[in-house]
């Protein structure tokens, strides 16, 4: 459709297109190459001590179909992560594989709202969600797991945008 419709405000059609994956070209305008760099599974990790999560750039979940706006939970986050996952495979989403063991030592969490105008829609789109971070005592292998693999394909809603980008250490 790029190539019918064209790319940005000015409908620029291009004449080819090269897609890389770390400098190495994948897809050379008719056919995927040989990917060498697939996703692995990322190593199985034993239960932390202490963990602490750092939410970079807002985090949009909604639950009970209203975003959160402070008081975001780590099972949240941990399905948002789960379903997200699940749709990039173009996989039937599941319920969370496991149950979440984990004790908050600390939150520091608050809503950052912001908008942006859509030239497309001829309208003004809320972006805000919850930032801030979330100290744990304890964390599972698994929960811990998870919140790795949000670091690479983000958490919650218009991650496109820049927005669901977390931090675990």
């Amino acid at each position: 459709k790029m190539f019918e419709r064209g790319i940005s405000n000015k409908n620029i059609k291009p004449n080819y297109l090269n897609i890389l994956l770390n400098g190495e070209v994948v897809y050379n305008g008719e056919n995927f190459l040989n990917i060498k760099n697939e996703c692995q599974k990322l190593p199985e990790i034993a239960p932390k001590n202490q963990a602490f999560l750092k939410i970079i750039t807002p985090i949009r979940i909604k639950e009970n179909n209203k975003f959160v706006r402070e008081d975001i939970k780590l099972e949240t986050i941990l399905r948002s992560i789960h379903h997200r996952f699940l749709k990039l495979q173009n996989k039937e989403i599941t319920k969370l594989p496991f149950t979440p063991k984990y004790e908050i030592a600390n939150k520091n969490l608050s809503f950052n709202d912001f908008s942006r105008y859509s030239n497309r829609q001829k309208t003004k789109m809320k972006l805000g969600g919850v930032i801030g971070s979330i100290n744990f005592s304890y964390i599972d292998g698994e929960s811990f797991n998870l919140l790795k693999l949000g670091e690479i394909i983000g958490v919650g809603k218009q991650v496109t945008f820049g927005l669901g980008n977390i931090k675990i250490f």
